[in-house]
């Protein structure tokens, strides 16, 4: 029994091993042995034989054998050992040369297809080994740098800032004036007030100055006319010129105080004791006939022909105004005057306007004494009130900041110190910003119990169009779904039932219940949240934060990072790129 030898590579095996009294169970170990010494003699054969003439070396500087195969079979044919350097002829290439033996390189290379060493560039070079920047730059069509301006710069490497601000239309500062010098840096204020129309403070008279500024008072009171004081005391003079002067008063000299008997008047108090006896009096006049007394002597039966009830026509004449009138009037006449439309009675000493007269501009005539009276001017709160719209008035306020935008408010007013105001629809009518008009003005219409406070929308859809749906305020938002909401933000959509934008740019929340904030985010799915920038939630009770993730799994959540995804049931992400 021979066992199993030990070798290492082919050279060292027994062939007439395994012998036939040897153990079967030693088989296995043959096997192995042979498979080592084969791996060991023709290491890095890891292709089919293809019959060509193959290097190989067992250790550095050991001999190079080549050993030649039969293409037809695959077998080994023939080992050749030849000693190295390579054949003189130089048709074989060593291996641990690196090509290092190749009779012409640039040949090769040629064969090969690709350029020698100084013909690229290298990557470590960071192009400094262009041989040629300026083509360099053409081919690429880019500027160099000293032909570009640098935003650090801040434009201060501008060639020729004089052009710069002819091409871009704009002025230097020293040819524009400053807001906060209030005019004060205009180069020529004569000139700038000729161009406004405006005169000079020396030019015109202050109304504090109660005239005392007026350069030439004569000519003033020429072109008023009107005379001086002096004036005024030359004329007294003159008409005082050859009269007397007065010596006495009814006998008296010096300052002379007149009584009423000085002057034949009744005592003081006489003229009002007799009235108030006049007024008193149960018949002042004896002398004339009551119309009772009249009536009961002779009672009237007829009225120029007429009998019962009679009534008297007024005779009417119009006049082209009072100055036109007779001087004295005629009983039971109406006169007009045709200039102003008001009617007048003859009193017997003058004309009284009588029946209804033309007001004043802007007044309204009422009754607020509480029982039947003759109208008079109603003030404006007695006029609210009268009218039961005294509990919110409007107001206007077009002071400063409200100079170039008024502002109209309707303001609650009440003797409480806090009044609530609402605004309360009708039925299942909507409370809205604008009145829907299918334009981009006022917008298509609202839903049914809908709140849209949005005022610029660039499409007649862009509005609260669900049922009981919100917006607050924003431009360009829809809120599409029942229950949904838009705080405000731009071009942001709530589009389905319960779903909810916060605010931001270009969000949709899709789902239901789904929630987005920020910049260009999607929840689409159910109950999901999206915030951040360019985030999506595809499926149900996904969380997508962060920049441009994406929650693609059944309660996955991305809590931050960067182009992130979560696909799996209940994965997470919590941060990350």
């Amino acid at each position: 029994m021979s066992g199993v030898e030990n070798s290492t590579y082919v050279g060292g095996l027994n062939q007439l091993n395994p012998e036939a009294q040897d153990f079967i169970s030693q088989g296995d170990d043959h096997l192995k042995l042979i498979k080592k010494c084969l791996l060991n003699t023709f290491p890095g054969f890891s292709r089919p034989i293809d019959g060509a003439l193959f290097p190989w070396s067992q250790t550095p500087g050991a001999i190079t054998v080549y050993a030649k195969f039969l293409e037809q079979t695959g077998r080994i044919g023939a080992l050749e050992y030849f000693t190295s350097p390579s054949h003189p002829d130089g048709a074989i290439l060593r291996a641990n040369n690196n090509l290092s033996d190749i009779a012409d390189p640039a040949q090769a290379r040629v064969n090969l297809g690709i350029p020698a060493l100084a013909d690229v560039l290298l990557k470590s070079q960071n192009l400094a080994d262009v041989p040629s920047v300026v083509d360099a730059r053409n081919n690429l069509g880019v500027p160099a740098a000293t032909d570009v301006l640098y935003a650090n710069s801040n434009l201060s490497d501008l060639q020729d800032v004089a052009i710069a601000r002819q091409n871009l239309d704009v002025h230097n500062k020293a040819s524009t004036l400053e807001k906060s010098q209030n005019l004060a840096d205009v180069p020529n204020a004569n000139t700038a007030r000729a161009n406004l129309g405006a005169a000079a403070q020396t030019d015109v008279l202050l109304k504090a100055q109660n005239l005392a500024d007026v350069p030439d008072k004569a000519a003033a009171r020429v072109n008023l006319d009107v005379p001086s004081n002096a004036d005024l005391v030359s004329a007294i003079s003159a008409a005082l010129i050859g009269l007397s002067a007065v010596t006495s008063v009814n006998g008296q000299l010096g300052d002379v105080v007149l009584g009423a008997a000085d002057v034949g008047a009744d005592p003081a108090g006489t003229a009002a004791s007799l009235v108030t006896a006049h007024e008193i009096a149960g018949d002042p006049h004896p002398q004339y006939t009551t119309v009772a007394e009249a009536a009961a002597a002779a009672p009237v039966q007829s009225v120029n022909g007429m009998t019962g009830a009679v009534t008297l026509e007024e005779e009417v004449l119009q006049y082209a105004n009072l100055a036109a009138f007779p001087v004295s009037g005629a009983a039971g006449t109406l006169y007009i005057a045709a200039d102003t439309g008001l009617v007048y009675r003859w009193d017997g000493s003058a004309y009284a306007a009588t029946g209804l007269q033309p007001i004043a501009n802007n007044t309204v005539l009422g009754n607020v004494s509480g029982s039947t009276a003759t109208p008079t001017a109603l003030t404006k709160t007695q006029t609210q009130t009268l009218l039961d719209i005294g509990w919110v008035l409007q107001s206007r306020s077009a002071a400063n900041p409200n100079v170039f935008v008024p502002v109209h408010a309707l303001v609650a007013v009440g003797t409480e110190t806090n009044v609530d105001v609402a605004l309360v629809p009708k039925g299942n009518g909507a409370l809205v910003a604008a009145v829907p008009d299918n334009t981009t003005s006022g917008g298509s219409k609202r839903g049914q119990n809908a709140v849209d406070l949005q005022t610029k929308r660039a499409a007649a859809a862009e509005v609260a169009s669900g049922p009981q749906s919100v917006i607050c305020g924003g431009e360009q938002n829809k809120a599409t779904g029942q229950y949904s909401v838009v705080l405000g933000g731009l071009h942001n959509a709530a589009t389905n039932s319960s779903a909810i934008c916060l605010g931001g740019n270009n969000n949709t929340s899709s789902g239901l219940y789904a929630i987005t904030g920020g910049a260009s985010n999607t929840a689409s799915g159910g109950i999901a949240i999206c915030l951040g920038d360019g985030n999506l939630a595809s499926q149900n009770y996904g969380i997508a934060l962060g920049r441009s993730n994406w929650s693609a799994g059944q309660y996955a959540a991305l809590l931050s990072g960067y182009t992130n995804q979560a696909s799996g049931l209940y994965a997470v992400v919590g941060g990350g790129y």
